[in-house]
Formats: structure tokens, C-alpha cells, sequence
């Protein structure tokens, strides 16, 4: 048996097993079947005449036939297969939504508004440092008016002080203090005769007090319009009382 004879016979065993399965197996041009079948009739032919040759032809035909089988066998167990699995599709288990741990929103610790402390309002300003003799008194040439009051009492709160650790003296004898502020020209002629000071400038008093000369609330009050000099005075005046307290806390 040649070797085409051997493949046209695997063919028509496999194209006799599509016909008792009914379902196409081999891919080929159907129209080149026709025009071979006469050929592998021929061929048949000189095989049944050749069969009487030998041991060695028969053998041939034998392994020829066995290799048929074999290969129909594996055929119809592949199509088996297939229609196996077209009948029952392998089934596929669904994801699991709860196989995957959500992100926990815990994992990641979100900023604390809180490790900034907001500045406390209601916190104390440094107060002066309490003695019995007072850090400072106001010195004034006469009594102040309401606005007057008002506005020194608003200073003394600003700086730290009461109006009983800071108050304002009119009239003598001088009462005993670290540091003596001096509101206005009139009451240094007042207080300390003889002694010239501008707005912001420091004299001492005979026992060796420091005094500030600033300006008298009574003054500032009498400009009923806020100009940039009248806000000046008050920028000057604010400036020269922080120093006072700068020296009374050293």
C-alpha cells in the first residue's frame, strides 16, 4: 500500500463515519471526492490483487486497517466529547461579592481638626506681676469726663491691669508706683513742675520713678472726626503704653 493510498483510505473511513454520525468532520473541498473515488476503486482493486504477494502486503493491510480503527475511535470520542459538553456547559460559580473585603474607610485616619487648638478667647492676658505698690497709676490734671473714663478703663484692661492696680490720680500727695504715666502737658506741669517732655518721651520724677508723657484722653476726645492725625495720636499714644508694660514685665 502507498502512502496515498493509506491517507485516502483514513479519508474514507472518517467521511463513512460522518455519514453514520451526521455531523461533517473533514474539511476539504468536497468536489475532488468524487473524482477520487474511481481512483481509490482502481486501487482497491490492485490491493485485492496484491494481497496474495506475500506476508509482507498482508501485515501492510493489517496495521492499514488497525490504524483506521484507531483513528475512528479517537473520532467518535471527540465528537462525543463535544456533544458532551454542548449538552451540559461546564458551569461557572459566580463571583462571590463577599470574597473581597471592602476597603475599610477606618484604615486611613482622617485629619483631626482638632490637633490645632484654636486660640482660646476666653484666655487671660498676662497680667503685671501684683505688689502692694501699684505697677503703674495714671496721672491726670483734673477729673476725667464719662468718654474719658471709658477710654483710659478700656487701656487699663489692655494692658493687663485693674482700675484698682492702675488708677487714676488727680490731685496729691503722689501715690507710690513702679512707673507713673503722665496724660497730657497739664498734669506734668501738674505733677512734676519744671520738667518739659513731648508725647512719648520719658523723664524721671525726684525719687527716681520712671514717668511717660502721653497724650490725654481728654484731648484726643475733642476731635469728633477720626482724621489720619488724630489716628496717629492714638497709634503713638497705644505704641508708647506696650513699651511701659515691656518694662514693667523685665
Amino acid at each position: 500500500m502507498t502512502a496515498l493510498e493509506y491517507i485516502l483510505d483514513g479519508l474514507e473511513a472518517e467521511l463513512a463515519l460522518e455519514r453514520e454520525l451526521g455531523i461533517r468532520v473533514v474539511e476539504c473541498d468536497r468536489s475532488l471526492l468524487e473524482e477520487g473515488k474511481g481512483k481509490r476503486e482502481e486501487g482497491k482493486g490492485k490491493r485485492e490483487e496484491g494481497k496474495g504477494n506475500g506476508e509482507r502486503g498482508t501485515g501492510n493491510g493489517e496495521r492499514g486497517r488497525e490504524t483506521i480503527d484507531a483513528r475512528r475511535g479517537a473520532i467518535s470520542q471527540r465528537l462525543s466529547s463535544n456533544v458532551s459538553c454542548l449538552a451540559n456547559p461546564p458551569t461557572q460559580t459566580p463571583p462571590n461579592p463577599n470574597t473581597q473585603t471592602p476597603p475599610n474607610p477606618n484604615t486611613q485616619t482622617p485629619p483631626n481638626p482638632n490637633t490645632q487648638t484654636p486660640p482660646n478667647p476666653n484666655t487671660p492676658k498676662p497680667t503685671l506681676p501684683h505688689s502692694p505698690t501699684s505697677p503703674f497709676v495714671f496721672l491726670h490734671h483734673r477729673p476725667l469726663s464719662d468718654a474719658g473714663e471709658e477710654m483710659v478703663a478700656k487701656i487699663t484692661a489692655a494692658l493687663g491691669a485693674t482700675p484698682e492696680s492702675a488708677p487714676v490720680a488727680v490731685d496729691p500727695p503722689l501715690p507710690a508706683a513702679r512707673v507713673y504715666v503722665v496724660l497730657g502737658g497739664l498734669a506734668l506741669k501738674k505733677w512734676f513742675p519744671g520738667r518739659n517732655a513731648a508725647p512719648g518721651q520719658w523723664v524721671r520724677s525726684d525719687g527716681g520713678v520712671d514717668v511717660l508723657v502721653t497724650y490725654s484722653p481728654e484731648y484726643i476726645l475733642r476731635f469728633n472726626v477720626v482724621t489720619p492725625a488724630v489716628m496717629k495720636m492714638k497709634h503713638d499714644m497705644w505704641n508708647s503704653l506696650k513699651e511701659m508694660k515691656r518694662r514693667l514685665l523685665k
